[in-house]
């Protein structure tokens, strides 16, 4: 057993290897094949988030990957009180190359629910 006191910490490759089979598993359904585009982008934003959360800040953790939803449907911001907007600079066209997603609901979950849009 571990001394009492210890802190355990979730390995984010687990996670983002679980979200990125569902991301894969909608991708296959007719007419969400945009989603599999945003694959990369979506598991990117869960690694940053655990190298930029404040340790210990579950409600800012939560708020800060809900805003993925937002984010692949071009809205940068109102994500939430927490987390109001995205923390890049105004995008450029010439900087995007994926299509913005337009909303469905799927749940992709974290020990909670989240809103994807997909098709």
């Amino acid at each position: 057993m571990a001394p009492k006191g210890t802190k355990h910490y979730y390995d984010i490759w687990h996670i983002a290897k679980g979200i990125g089979k569902k991301i894969d598993a909608l991708a296959k359904q007719k007419d969400c094949e945009n989603a599999g585009l945003w694959r990369r982008s979506i598991i990117n934003h869960l690694y940053w988030i655990a190298a930029t959360a404040p340790e210990g800040d579950g409600d800012m953790l939560e708020a800060m990957w809900k805003s993925v939803s937002n984010h692949i449907q071009d809205v940068h911001d109102g994500h939430s009180e927490l987390y109001p907007e995205c923390a890049h600079g105004p995008l450029d066209e010439d900087e995007r190359d994926k299509e913005w997603l337009q909303p469905c609901k799927i749940y992709i979950s974290i020990q909670f629910t989240m809103k994807i849009p997909s098709c």
